[in-house]
């Protein structure tokens, strides 16, 4: 028979084929898909947008859509009264399109109707897409042999207001008899699926850009009138899962500009903050065993995690609370760094150094996973390293940096210095005078660690001369 050497040479010559051969494998997919998607007919696209009040932004976005749509249909509530139905057909009138009256009953509802009739007028097109009016489209992101006619529903990409993070939307959907749009607010599509397809869904990497102002921001009140629409689709939908997360979020941004105040004198944001945590709560302990073709993780259940530790670490001082659905969240998303992140923040904030430290580096370790609700590039480039960086120097209490955490806190060292804006770099604290006071600690660090390792020799030593004597 074979030597042990030998069988663990076969054993490592079959893992490293075995290996070779998966990797080639998948390389042989993305190229089949690549090849599919070249032999694929180009798609074509009808714009569908539910307005009101929203000339001004409509001048800016139409002539920008207007380089990549085919079709359109644009509802305007009867209630409008500046000169959107202008500004549409300056735009895309020379475009096959329809301008429909609506009467408004929700996002939903609403832009049901616009579906229904886009597909019967305009057949034509394989793919419509929602889109609000301040969606500006970055047109070399859209190549239309992605619209997939075996795909029920395509999801793009948004590019926050603020320009801090990005989220995925499932608002492109196949025009064809079935799709709808559901709930009143924070809507999403449905598709009937179709025979043969390989995948229901699929991200593609079209990308628009979103800006603030709409008629919702500038009409005002508009949590309060999510939260009634909120509740009326909550009564349609007992105990549905999206529309308690998003009564979460809406209570969350009525709180006011000082919730702590507001808890301290009994002010109405002191009600949204605990009808905020009531409904993050809840939507933690909601556990889906089915999610949507295409998605193998709650990514809400996870927000709604981090949101309700959140308010107990900041407002309710419930440190317990917080690490509790910090822990969890974590456990929900491994890869994701937000959860490890506030954790080792919140021991920065406590001046634990040490504890800090452990979480932080963690966190400054992990890739910035592909996600479809909101990511944060900011805490992946620079945001972790300087927290930990801020672990490492007088901000908190004095502790022993083992050479295994300087390593890590030199190589976030780095990054701060690669990835940070400049604005950060300027900052008080500097990254370089926190560097500089880290490295006198590691230095002690060192010197006590040497002290003891000397202290504990001699007394082994002595105890090796005592057993002598004996």
């Amino acid at each position: 028979g074979l030597s042990r050497h030998a069988k663990a040479g076969c054993l490592f010559l079959f893992l490293t084929l075995a290996f070779l051969g998966l990797g080639l494998f998948a390389e042989d997919v993305e190229a089949k898909k690549a090849q599919v998607k070249d032999k694929r007919a180009a798609g074509t696209l009808l714009l569908n947008m539910l307005t009101m009040n929203e000339a001004q932004n409509l001048d800016r976005t139409l002539p920008v859509w207007a380089k990549i749509i085919d079709y359109w249909i644009i509802g305007i509530d009867r209630k409008n009264s500046d000169n959107s139905e202008e500004v549409i057909r300056k735009h895309v009138g020379h475009i096959p399109g329809e301008i429909v009256v609506v009467d408004f009953d929700g996002m939903g509802p609403t832009w049901t109707v616009l579906v229904k009739r886009g597909i019967e007028a305009f057949p034509g097109a394989t793919h419509g897409i929602i889109a609000d009016a301040d969606f500006t489209p970055l047109v070399n992101t859209l190549d239309k042999r992605d619209l997939d006619v075996l795909c029920s529903k395509h999801l793009y990409h948004v590019i926050e207001a603020d320009r801090t993070g990005t989220r995925t939307i499932d608002w492109m959907y196949r025009n064809i008899p079935g799709a709808r749009v559901e709930r009143r607010t924070h809507q999403i599509v449905q598709v009937p699926g179709i025979p043969g397809q390989p995948e229901y869904q699929r991200v593609i990497p079209f990308t628009v850009e979103e800006y603030a102002g709409g008629w919702g921001d500038r009409a005002g009140n508009k949590s309060g009138k999510y939260i009634e629409w909120l509740m009326k689709d909550l009564e349609e939908l007992p105990g549905d899962s999206r529309t308690i997360y998003y009564l979460g979020k809406e209570h969350f941004e009525l709180m006011g500009a000082d919730p702590a105040k507001e808890l301290r004198e009994g002010g109405p944001g002191a009600y949204h903050l605990h009808k905020s945590l009531e409904y993050y709560k809840l939507r933690s302990k909601i556990v889906h065993s089915n999610l949507s073709p295409g998605f193998n993780l709650d990514e809400e259940r996870y927000w709604a995690m981090l949101k309700a530790a959140e308010i107990c670490e900041r407002w309710l001082r419930d440190y317990e609370c917080s690490k509790n659905y910090w822990l969890q969240a974590w456990e929900v998303d491994p890869p994701r760094a937000d959860a490890v992140f506030y954790i080792g923040q919140h021991y920065r904030l406590q001046q634990d150094g040490k504890n800090a430290s452990k979480y932080l580096r963690e966190a400054a370790k992990l890739q910035m996973p592909t996600r479809k609700n909101y990511q944060w590039p900011y805490l992946y480039t620079c945001l972790r390293h300087l927290e930990l960086l801020r672990a490492a120097s007088p901000m908190v209490k004095d502790w022993e940096i083992s050479s295994k955490a300087w390593k890590d806190i030199k190589t976030s060292h780095q990054a701060a210095l690669k990835g940070c804006p400049k604005e950060d770099l300027e900052g008080n604290p500097k990254v370089a005078w926190m560097f500089s006071e880290g490295k006198k600690r590691r230095q002690r660090s060192k010197e006590a660690i040497s002290a003891r390792s000397s202290d504990a020799e001699a007394r082994d030593a002595e105890a090796r001369r005592k057993r002598a004597e004996l």
